[in-house]
């Protein structure tokens, strides 16, 4: 199956703001299922969904690379996981860190400010 990888935190929601409108626009215009990837733990995952479930998105899964450092590498695993279940049309990410490493692995990642 075909999917999009979009971060959660300052790609699709910013706190105290909530969604962000021109990141879901674009995603429901590429129209693919869209895989959550974000460093938050596992334990965010209904916090996560109750902020999606208005979004209008269709959500193929969650990864979670758990990383208070937020360590690009970790991210990068969760992905390549993905992509051995799925093909990635896109990844979209606001770390600067995580979609240099993404492309240098071969992955269509594009910083969310290049939308």
């Amino acid at each position: 199956m075909n999917v999009v990888i979009s971060d959660f935190d300052d790609t699709l929601f910013k706190r105290n703001v909530g969604l962000i409108t021109r990141t879901v626009d674009y995603l429901e215009q590429l129209n693919y299922p869209v895989y959550i990837v974000t460093f938050r733990a596992e334990d965010q995952l209904e916090f996560i969904e109750s902020v999606l479930a208005h979004s209008g998105l269709q959500i193929a899964g969650y990864g979670f690379a758990g990383s208070r450092k937020k360590e690009p590498a970790k991210k990068l695993a969760v992905i390549r996981d993905i992509a051995t279940r799925h093909n990635i049309v896109e990844v979209l990410d606001d770390d600067h860190e995580v979609v240099l490493q993404l492309v240098q692995a071969g992955f269509p990642a594009h910083h969310v400010s290049q939308i």
